[in-house]
């Protein structure tokens, strides 16, 4: 535990964040836990972070880092736990998130009298239907949802789908607690990345047009997502080749990807420590995904931010307001694999189109940064604070709409 009595400003807002989530980042939800305490001690909060840890994480990086135990039946949980209301005093709100409902609604019980300021954030729906309406078990979770939703003070979805999913289920009295703050995308220097010694350091054929898609396999979408590509894989690969006289390679990557077989037409690189690098081997990024429960999806905004083309289906695109089909991707139907080989075969054979479909996607990342989502929940703790008649010395910058 760090030393709280030792503080880094006099009255610098102090939120708690604890998520069960994987440091270094593993996955998209990962990503958008890390980043926003990343961004949040960047301009000013002195944020305390609670993660499950991997054994390379440097801890000097801007959050305070608390490991969290790795499983909740853990010995080490309730020390951990009673750790935490001991110092629970210093901290002004405190954030839940990727927990189920009842270890929430638990978390909220117990801190809500000690930190007062209580925010919970939803990544996904929890059913993919009415839970109403599909027997006892999803009624009682639905149930216990509900108190959740009328313990915390404000919760936080990344779409505005997802606002209305819930919003259809509980009723619109809880509109006013529920806020839409989208996922970001980092902002990087690409000149450091060079595509031929990327392809040569994973072992990727040099004149190969090349198509990734990339995410962690414990999302159940991500699972269908590889398996519909090994299906459709040869017949786009084959007709490619015959229109284009190019050789078409699908990479996937991510954590779980290695334990999917090589073919001739995919290579799995699993978990990579620089996802960027490979996106720079690629010509395209590729994200054929069904109907999923979240968005705006992570994979899609980290393809732009790398300058990739991206071809897609609509949920891909999510929640994602103005991007639009040729002018920042390419989209297909997975029904009809022929219009993915359509979409790669625009991009293949028309230098300008790719240019601009890159430039425009590009340029939108850069217009939803990591540090820009940070300052909307920044705004979101001195409401709360505030309205909670907290003291703390607020700094200046008050951008950023939620």
């Amino acid at each position: 535990m760090r030393d709280y009595l030792t503080t880094r400003g006099l009255r610098s807002l102090k939120p708690l964040i604890i998520a069960r989530q994987f440091l270094p980042p593993i996955g998209g939800t990962d990503e958008r836990v890390w980043n926003v305490a990343l961004e949040l001690s960047k301009i000013g909060l002195d944020v305390t972070l609670c993660m499950r840890l991997g054994k390379q994480v440097e801890k000097n990086r801007g959050p305070h880092i608390i490991e969290m135990p790795p499983r909740p039946q853990s010995a080490k949980m309730p020390l951990w736990l009673i750790q935490l209301i001991a110092h629970s005093r210093f901290f002004d709100v405190i954030q839940i998130e990727s927990f189920d409902m009842l270890k929430s609604a638990v978390f909220c019980i117990i801190f809500k009298p000690l930190i007062r300021n209580c925010v919970l954030v939803l990544h996904d729906k929890h059913w993919p239907c009415d839970p109403r309406k599909i027997g006892l078990k999803a009624k009682l979770e639905y149930l216990v949802q509900r108190i959740v939703l009328n313990l915390y003070d404000k919760i936080i979805v990344p779409g505005d789908e997802l606002k209305r999913w819930f919003l259809n289920l509980h009723g619109a009295k809880f509109n006013d607690k529920f806020l839409v703050i989208p996922n970001g995308a980092p902002t990087l220097d690409l000149r450091r990345y060079d595509s031929d010694m990327a392809r040569k350091k994973y072992g990727l054929p040099s004149d190969a047009f090349i198509a990734v898609f990339f995410g962690s396999m414990l999302f159940r979408p991500n699972q269908e997502t590889v398996r519909y590509i090994y299906d459709i894989s040869e017949r786009i690969a084959k007709r490619f080749e015959k229109l284009t006289k190019r050789a078409l390679l699908f990479v996937i990557t991510g954590k779980g990807t290695e334990r999917f077989q090589n073919s001739p037409f995919i290579t799995t690189l699993g978990f990579v420590d620089d996802l960027f690098e490979v996106l720079t081997a690629a010509d395209v990024c590729f994200i054929p995904h069904e109907p999923s429960y979240s968005g705006p999806h992570v994979k899609t905004l980290y393809s732009f931010a790398a300058k990739k083309a991206v071809i897609t289906t609509k949920d891909g695109i999510k929640d994602m307001i103005g991007v639009k089909d040729g002018t920042h991707i390419l989209l297909f139907d997975m029904d009809n694999p022929d219009s993915i080989v359509d979409a790669l075969v625009k991009l293949a054979a028309d230098q300008d189109l790719r240019e601009k479909i890159c430039n425009n996607a590009y340029f939108y990342a850069k217009s939803h940064s990591w540090r820009d989502v940070a300052i909307m929940y920044r705004n979101v703790y001195k409401n709360l604070v505030n309205s909670n008649k907290g003291v703390f010395e607020s700094d200046t910058n008050t951008t950023g709409v939620v």
